[in-house]
């Protein structure tokens, strides 16, 4: 998301003054954010794994995006890993609607993001993937982010 969203912005860079330019990397960041949350989330209600829940459980078990801790709270608790399961890929595949509904959407979706990503990052960040690692993917999510609400603003305007 960081490549995408240097580009659109170096191609606005070339051309400052023209407002079609501008309007086009705005759109171009905002719908290729909302599509690779919409694909991720597709990918995962296909996935027989995901719908079970298995995934997360799985997932919560590595060293890499888990810990023993994330483990041992689903473990036996296969409820809880299909309703995780479903949350995410309920939220997911309805990222789109952020930039269909203005100013709401936008807000209740950055609510859900941000607590999504930040419950993420503190299950895989305490445990393995480097600060700096993350830091990279939280800056390129808000820069990405701000573009969905600035595009979400420029739908209720219209």
């Amino acid at each position: 998301m960081s490549l995408i969203t240097f580009v659109a912005v170096g191609i606005y860079k070339l051309f400052p003054g023209d407002v079609h330019v501008a309007q086009a990397s705005l759109w171009f960041i905002a719908i290729q954010g909302c599509l690779s949350y919409f694909v991720a989330g597709i990918a995962k209600v296909i996935s027989p794994a995901w719908r079970s829940g298995e995934a997360v459980r799985r997932i919560l078990a590595t060293r890499t995006y888990g810990s023993r801790r994330s483990a041992s709270l689903v473990s036996g608790r296969d409820g809880v890993c299909v309703a995780l399961s479903w949350l995410a890929m309920l939220f997911e595949c309805t990222v789109p609607l952020a930039l269909v509904f203005g100013k709401t959407g936008f807000a209740v979706f950055a609510v859900l993001g941000i607590f999504f990503h930040v419950t993420n990052a503190v299950n895989m960040g305490s445990f393995g993937l480097s600060s700096r690692l993350i830091r990279r993917f939280f800056s390129a999510q808000s820069a990405s982010g701000s573009d969905f609400h600035i595009k979400s603003l420029q739908n209720l305007r219209t």
